[in-house]
């Protein structure tokens, strides 16, 4: 009975159960706005803390600078140590190249001789 009785009366107030959904998700929306001003304030905030700390340590001595360019200067000789290995393990690998190829020759050349030689002899 009672049931029956709401449907019929929504039927009846249509238009005031869609006004309260409607004010119901306005405010919800309004809740969730708030909430994710308020952190991103929280956040603007701590970031400034963290600005203003480092304004601090500007004029501190700072090693860390001094530490990478000591490290930039050991990988940029450690660079040019391999760039040196690595153009005389080239050079080495091509005069093992060309030592392998005349080598190559010099013995086809004796194949060549040994074969005439045998042409000579049997005939």
């Amino acid at each position: 009975m009672k049931v029956t009785t709401s449907v019929a009366s929504l039927e009846k107030n249509q238009y005031f159960v869609v006004f309260l959904l409607t004010c119901l998700i306005l405010v919800g929306r309004l809740i969730v706005d708030y909430f994710s001003f308020k952190s991103r304030e929280l956040l603007n905030l701590a970031d400034d803390d963290f600005v203003n700390a480092r304004d601090d340590q500007k004029f501190a001595q700072n090693t860390d600078i001094a530490n990478v360019m000591a490290t930039l200067t050991k990988t940029q000789q450690q660079l040019a140590d391999s760039k040196a290995r690595e153009k005389k393990v080239s050079a080495e690998k091509n005069e093992a190249i060309k030592k392998l190829l005349s080598l190559q020759h010099e013995l086809d050349e004796a194949k060549a001789d040994i074969d005439i030689l045998n042409k000579i002899t049997i005939n």
